[in-house]
């Protein structure tokens, strides 16, 4: 079975603390709400428990369990400020999609090899939903925001 790890679980380092957590510099782009790692995490035990060990999703993220490992290890928090300054700030007509998203999808695609983007998107598009959850979207509409 995959075993998506809590925070500290797969960092020791990470255990709670009763300092508040510190808050992001004002960036000025308030309508992203960037996906922390605890949120990844939870995000990934979600989908898995969600549809079972004989659905279709459970057997494509099989497939996926080496980079299963390798996101859930990976705490893109520190990242997220600088991620979120890449943005513009003015609208752009569509809804801006998640930058820890994006970027999580971007190392995915360096994992498999893949050198299309054009593939890439489809790819996170298809059925069964596996590689828009290991991005962080939502599979069943990989265009939204992260669920």
């Amino acid at each position: 079975m995959l075993d998506v790890k809590s925070e500290t679980e797969s960092n020791p380092d990470a255990m709670v603390s009763s300092e508040p957590e510190p808050q992001e510099e004002d960036t000025g782009n308030n309508r992203l709400n960037p996906m922390r790692h605890s949120e990844y995490l939870e995000h990934l035990r979600k989908h898995i428990d969600l549809y079972g060990e004989e659905s279709d999703f459970f057997k494509a993220l099989k497939e996926y369990e080496r980079e299963v490992s390798i996101l859930a290890d990976l705490n893109l928090d520190p990242l997220i400020p600088l991620l979120v300054n890449l943005y513009a700030p003015e609208d752009h007509g569509h809804e801006p999609r998640d930058p820890t998203c994006m970027f999580r999808s971007l190392i995915l695609m360096t994992l498999l090899r893949e050198t299309s983007i054009s593939d890439w998107v489809g790819k996170t598009r298809a059925t069964p939903g596996a590689v828009a959850v290991l991005c962080g979207f939502n599979p069943e509409n990989s265009s939204d925001k992260p669920s």
